[in-house]
């Protein structure tokens, strides 16, 4: 069931006392479809507050620590369903919260200062996730960093400000490694994956067969996939990963917030001031070359430096690396196909979506089928 603005009030209330008679000014789904990011498995509200009036009015109203709140509820599945896996899902609400930990204590990528898991169903009947989200400095507005770039509110130099920052977290992100490759969990598996080929594998094989027996077979030529991705087995393609590292993998600018200050043209400062949680909606043991924002024709000069500048690895020094980011477009596409779900009365934002993933899919098979694996 969906949240209520009330529900929300009594969430922030249990976990948040400095918020209990405080009112509820601004309360929105966010339910961007399109959105790599995006995940049938999450829905997330937020939700803002300001301090009520107080009885007295000569009494301070109680301040508050936040005003923004990010309330993640998990949805599951049928329950004749098959358990959620995580090429159709994406991580689940608790793994988002330990990885959220881990970034916090390994790293200054800005995400909420504070996570609070609930899996006690007492309040609401689905386990919930909750992050304050921080205030931006003062004079400044606070907007995501796909609308300031719709907005023109970067500016050439706000713009490469920004892509530096965001190489740098990237390679923070990328320093925070595991001891074992694929989907996030919080407690070791028991069926841990040592090997990057093997768990990349299993994912892109997944998608397929999720894909193709859903839409079927006429959809796209997954037997020419399957024979390149078994040629690209018996080079050892994707066994060169030595350490699992943190990967975001389908985060992008909707899911990044920055401040906007005052001024105009190349005077605004722009700032990264939050990495929301949605960014790990799909983050990954993996490979660092499996980000979405490293795919071509990306990633931008800016983004290369203030990754390599704090210490990020190169990217791409041999042309089977190529071939190997090839495969994770196509990975990333089979995972916008298949989120997708059916073409019946689906917008026209949706349409273009669905029709750039097919259309890489076949243009990276064109590109598969002469790109080196040795």
């Amino acid at each position: 069931m969906p949240l209520s603005a009330h529900d929300a009030q009594r969430l922030l209330a249990h976990h948040f006392p400095e918020t209990a008679h405080a009112v509820i000014t601004s309360f929105t789904e966010l339910d961007d479809q399109e959105s790599f990011s995006y995940t049938p498995r999450i829905k997330t509200y937020a939700v803002t507050i300001q301090p009520s009036i107080p009885p007295d009015p000569t009494s301070p109203p109680t301040p508050l620590a936040y005003t923004s709140f990010h309330i993640s509820l998990a949805f599951t599945p049928d329950p004749d369903a098959p358990p959620p896996v995580y090429q159709k899902h994406g991580n689940d609400l608790a793994a988002i919260d330990d990885l959220l930990k881990r970034i916090r204590a390994s790293s200054s990528i800005p995400v909420p200062p504070s996570s609070t898991l609930d899996t006690s169903h007492t309040l609401i009947p689905q386990e919930y996730l909750i992050c304050p989200i921080p205030d931006p400095p003062r004079g400044s507005t606070r907007m995501s960093l796909a609308a300031a770039r719709r907005e023109g509110k970067l500016g050439v130099r706000g713009g490469k400000r920004v892509a530096l920052e965001v190489g740098m977290y990237l390679a923070q992100l990328h320093r925070i490694q595991n001891d074992w490759f694929g989907a996030p969990v919080p407690a070791d598996p028991s069926d841990a994956s040592y090997s990057w080929q093997e768990s990349f594998v299993a994912l892109v094989e997944g998608a397929m067969e999720d894909l193709e027996a859903r839409m079927g077979a006429a959809t796209l030529p997954f037997e020419v996939l399957r024979k390149y991705l078994g040629r690209a087995i018996g080079f050892f393609l994707f066994d060169d990963v030595e350490a699992p590292s943190a990967v975001g993998f389908a985060w992008e600018e909707e899911d990044v917030l920055v401040s906007v200050g005052g001024g105009e043209g190349e005077e605004v400062e722009v700032k990264i001031c939050t990495v929301l949680p949605s960014a790990l909606n799909w983050a990954v043991w993996g490979d660092p070359l499996l980000e979405t924002l490293f795919m071509p024709p990306g990633p931008e000069p800016a983004i290369l430096e203030g990754y390599s500048e704090a210490g990020g690895a190169p990217l791409i020094v041999f042309p089977r690396q190529k071939t190997k980011r090839h495969w994770y477009t196509v990975f990333l596409a089979l995972i916008v196909l298949e989120r997708l779900g059916d073409e019946d009365g689906e917008s026209e934002v949706t349409r273009a979506r669905r029709e750039w993933a097919l259309d890489m899919v076949h243009t990276c098979i064109r590109e598969l089928e002469t790109s080196p694996c040795y």
